[in-house]
């Protein structure tokens, strides 16, 4: 009788301590609110300071951490922005020395340079995809999610050129990530159509 009773009693206790804990933080814990202006936050604005004095340190000595740094002829920007302003937390340009001579192009970077920046937007692409997925799609079609290319150039002579249309549905996820798509370069994606 008495095991009886005090199983009632603790299940009461626990079901009553969970649903205050549910009511007053969220099952996954505390919810807080999204940080607002922290440009004027010290936290972030000793961040900014001590990042800067690295840079500044860096670009004087033309050494870092990381080893010899060409403060000569490496033009550069930072920006750090947070979701809850359209300004940046933190911004800095380089302009080396070299810009001061050339005929073309920007002699002073700022924030509207433009920078030719490669292929490096396909590897955050691939490194986002993998933080939030894993690896598990990498072997499924591409057209698994873009099945528009299993009709694309079907019905004209391209179709039957596999320069000229790659087969889709043999196309990985991590083919395409690892570049071993065998995809051309002149690749006529969607020529009938405008995308």
């Amino acid at each position: 009788m008495f095991k009886k009773y005090f199983l009632s009693c603790m299940t009461v206790m626990l079901c009553s301590n969970f649903s205050n804990a549910l009511s007053t933080s969220g099952f996954l814990g505390p919810a807080y609110p999204i940080p607002q202006n922290l440009s004027f936050n010290p936290t972030i604005q000793a961040a900014n300071q001590a990042f800067l004095n690295i840079i500044t340190t860096s670009l004087a000595s033309g050494t870092s951490t990381h080893g010899d740094f060409d403060n000569s002829s490496t033009a550069f920007s930072f920006e750090f922005y947070s979701s809850s302003s359209a300004e940046p937390i933190f911004q800095y340009h380089f302009s080396p020395p070299i810009l001061t001579n050339i005929s073309q192009g920007v002699k002073e970077v700022d924030r509207d340079t433009i920078y030719r920046i490669g292929s490096i937007t396909k590897l955050l692409t691939v490194y986002t995809s993998l933080i939030s997925d894993g690896d598990r799609n990498f072997n499924q079609p591409i057209t698994k999610w873009v099945p528009e290319l299993l009709s694309d150039g079907v019905d004209d002579e391209s179709g039957k050129d596999p320069v000229s249309r790659p087969k889709w549905e043999e196309v990985t996820i991590g083919a395409l990530a690892s570049h071993m798509a065998g995809i051309g370069s002149e690749c006529k994606l969607f020529k009938s159509r405008s995308v």
